[in-house]
C-alpha cells in the first residue's frame, strides 16, 4: 500500500485524473458483468420454476423472481413470509367451518377495505406496479399483480378453484366453487364483483371484437408470468426505449424458448441497437426451425446484411 501511494504521489494531477477515469470505467464494466450474471441466474431459476407441472408451480415465487431480476438485493423469503402472515390474519377471523364464499368476502375486505390495496389509476405504467414486492409495500398495483396476490392468499386460505381470467386489456379473478355460482372479482376496482356480461363489456373497452368471458379459459401460472413480463417490456419500451426493454424479452424467451414471434422481435431490436451477434443468433435459429407464417426470405436477407 505504501509503495502504491508513493507511486501515485509521483504522478501529475492530469495523470491521476486519467487513472481515476480508467478505474471508473473498469468499475462500471464489472458492475455490468455482475448484473448480467445475476439476470442469467434469474432466467434459469424462473425457467426451472415454470417447467414444473402446473400444480407444483409456485406463482408467488415466480412473480417475486421478476422483481428480483431488477432488485438483486430483494429477499424473496421475506415477502413469502409476509403473504403467509396476511393469510393468517384473515384466517383468525373465521372458524375452521367457514365457507368459501365467506372467506372470499373476508379476503376482499382485508385487502381493499382494511388495508387499502387499490389499482394504480393515476400512474398505471409505473414499473413499480409490476413488481410484486412493491405492490405489497405500496398497496397499489396493476390488475394482474393484484390478482396474483389475491390468488396466492386464496390458496393459503384453502379456497379452491381461484384462478386468473385474462380479459383483453384487463385481468380479473375467477372463483368457481364446486357448488354455487361463479364469482368474478375485479381486484383493480377494490374487489368489485362482476357478472359475465359486465366482464364482457369491460373487455370490449379494449378491443373491437366481443368476448365471451363465460367460456374463456383461465390463465395458467405460466401465462400470468409471461403477461407480467409483457407489461414490463411494453412499459419500459414506451418510457425508456428499446434497449432497456430487451431484458424482459430475454426472460420471456427463456420461459417460452420455441416462440418464433418473440425470437423475431428480439432479433429485430438487436439489429436496431447494434447487438449484431444476438441478432445473428436469433435469425439463424428462425431459419433452422422454419416456423410457419414468417417471411423466411426477408430473414435470410437480414442475416446476409450482417
Amino acid at each position: 500500500m505504501q509503495a502504491l501511494l508513493a507511486s501515485i504521489g509521483n504522478q501529475s494531477p492530469d495523470q491521476l485524473q486519467d487513472l481515476a477515469e480508467l478505474l471508473e470505467r473498469r468499475t462500471d464494466q464489472i458492475r455490468g458483468l455482475a448484473l448480467e450474471s445475476h439476470r442469467l441466474q434469474i432466467q434459469k431459476q424462473l425457467r426451472t420454476e415454470l417447467k414444473q407441472a402446473e400444480p407444483q408451480r409456485n406463482l408467488l415465487r415466480a412473480a417475486l423472481l421478476i422483481a428480483k431480476h431488477d432488485y438483486p438485493e430483494l429477499n424473496i423469503q421475506a415477502y413469502e413470509d409476509a403473504v403467509n402472515r396476511m393469510a393468517e390474519d384473515i384466517r383468525d377471523y373465521h372458524s375452521t367451518e367457514a365457507g368459501e364464499s365467506d372467506l372470499i368476502q373476508s379476503l376482499i375486505d382485508f385487502l381493499f377495505k382494511e388495508n387499502g390495496y387499490h389499482g394504480s389509476f393515476s400512474d398505471y405504467e409505473n414499473a413499480a406496479n409490476s413488481y410484486l414486492n412493491k405492490v405489497i409495500d405500496d398497496r397499489e398495483g396493476l390488475p394482474i399483480t393484484l390478482s396474483v396476490l389475491f390468488i396466492e392468499l386464496a390458496d393459503r386460505l384453502g379456497i379452491k378453484h381461484v384462478t386468473g381470467l385474462p380479459l383483453p386489456g384487463h385481468f380479473i379473478v375467477k372463483h368457481q366453487p364446486q357448488e354455487g355460482e361463479v364469482a368474478l372479482i375485479d381486484v383493480f376496482n377494490s374487489g368489485k364483483q362482476l357478472t359475465f356480461d359486465e366482464a364482457n363489456a369491460l373487455a370490449l373497452q379494449y378491443q373491437v371484437n366481443n368476448v365471451s368471458s363465460e367460456y374463456m379459459a383461465s390463465a395458467t401460472k405460466r401465462d400470468i408470468i409471461i403477461r407480467m413480463l409483457s407489461n414490463l417490456r411494453y412499459f419500459t419500451r414506451s418510457n425508456s426505449g428499446l434497449r432497456d426493454s430487451l431484458p424482459y424479452l430475454d426472460l420471456m424467451i427463456a420461459i417460452d424458448e420455441e416462440n418464433a414471434g418473440l425470437r423475431l422481435e428480439r432479433a429485430t431490436i438487436c439489429l436496431r441497437i447494434g447487438r449484431r451477434d444476438m441478432a445473428r443468433s436469433d435469425f439463424e435459429w428462425l431459419l433452422e426451425r422454419r416456423p410457419e407464417g414468417l417471411q423466411l426470405d426477408r430473414i435470410r436477407e437480414a442475416l446476409r446484411s450482417l
